[in-house]
């Protein structure tokens, strides 16, 4: 009786489950207004799944988080189609500026020097080297045009300085020892600048870019737009004259500085070449504009006068006397601003998210 109950139960819950499943088929026919029209391959019953789910195609997921996966290639190595949407970039730059061509204002021995130290020789085919930073961002539509900024900043390491005892030194304070790095400025020492070139350079960019694909991994981006650039160079140079027989010494500081601001417009193109994981671009643009220079010039004489003594010795006197003088001018002008700028890299894909790139740029400004 238990059995037969079982399999009358069974027997039940089967044909409940049976009914059910065609109700249910039959509800999705007719409920449209739940489940949505939605198109079937096959011809037959409409799809049954909600209209309101969420999609789920790739092009709605932004990213799948796999940064280190393997580089995206072709079957035979061929490049990917260049990508569209934001793109940001960013270069640390090692850069090396051309010394001014007049040079330093050349120093003199005062009469009655001893002792003389001067600038040193001026070098007008030598450069200043220095680092700096790039950082390009823009965007590129489906239809291959997009807009492109640059900003370029960068400036000189600066000059050397020279180290000199002042005549009112203590010969017994040990402690103090200029030849160290951790030296106390203004202890009985004198800081002679030598800077002969220290300059800073300030670009902003922004261009107007139409992408033009070809065959093979090659494209190429024409590019129109306007930059800003500001190009500043510092000149400090510094003279010690020394008379033991007076017991005076004498500093003679020279400071100049250019302030250089011109607005141009430019046109360029870039060429872009893909082979496997190998990417090589190049770039040239050419811009034409308007400089505002401003110069400015000073010097400071600073005498100190100590008390006599021994002409040999020349060391350990007191300062009993100071006289300071200054002079100055400045100028402003204006003037037709030409160049051209080039630049040239070589990326490696290790990832495809992650690549390693290097490069170089040449800046040119034969009229400014």
């Amino acid at each position: 009786m238990l059995i037969h109950n079982f399999r009358t139960c069974s027997l039940v819950c089967l044909t409940l489950l049976a009914v059910s499943s065609a109700a249910f088929s039959q509800g999705l026919q007719s409920d449209q207004s739940f489940w949505g029209n939605h198109y079937s391959p096959d011809g037959g019953n409409e799809a049954s799944f909600p209209a309101w789910l969420p999609l789920t195609e790739s092009e709605n997921i932004e990213s799948d988080f796999q940064w280190f996966a393997p580089g995206e290639f072709g079957e035979y190595g061929e490049a990917t189609p260049p990508n569209t949407g934001f793109y940001f970039g960013y270069d640390w730059l090692r850069w090396h500026t051309s010394n001014p061509e007049r040079g330093t204002a050349p120093f003199d021995a005062l009469p009655g020097s001893e002792y003389f130290q001067a600038p040193p020789a001026w070098n007008p085919n030598g450069f200043a080297g220095g680092g700096g930073h790039r950082i390009e961002l823009g965007w590129m539509t489906e239809e291959n045009n997009g807009w492109n900024f640059v900003a370029t900043l960068f400036r000189t390491n600066g000059g050397h300085e020279v180290r000199l005892r002042e005549l009112d030194y203590d010969p017994e304070d040990e402690e103090h020892d200029i030849s160290e790095e951790d030296f106390e400025e203004g202890f009985d020492q004198i800081v002679a600048p030598q800077t002969t070139n220290s300059a800073s350079y300030h670009n902003l960019e922004l261009n107007k870019t139409w992408r033009i694909i070809h065959r093979d991994g090659v494209s190429v981006e024409p590019f129109a737009g306007l930059r800003y650039l500001q190009l500043q160079d510092f000149h400090q140079s510094t003279a010690v004259d020394t008379d033991c027989d007076i017991s005076s010494q004498t500093i003679r500081q020279m400071f100049t500085h250019f302030n250089n601001q011109a607005i141009t417009g430019q046109v360029g193109m870039k060429w872009t070449m893909v082979r496997g994981r190998w990417k090589v671009r190049t770039g040239l643009g050419c811009f034409v504009g308007h400089n505002f220079q401003r110069f400015s010039r000073s010097s400071i004489t600073d005498a100190r006068i100590h008390e006599e003594g021994s002409a040999l010795e020349c060391s350990a006197l007191e300062e009993v006397g100071r006289v300071i003088s200054t002079e100055a001018d400045s100028a402003a002008g204006e003037e037709f601003l030409w160049g051209s700028d080039g630049r040239v890299e070589l990326t490696y894909t290790i990832f495809r998210d992650f690549a390693m790139r290097i490069g170089g740029q040449f800046v040119h400004m034969p009229g400014g």
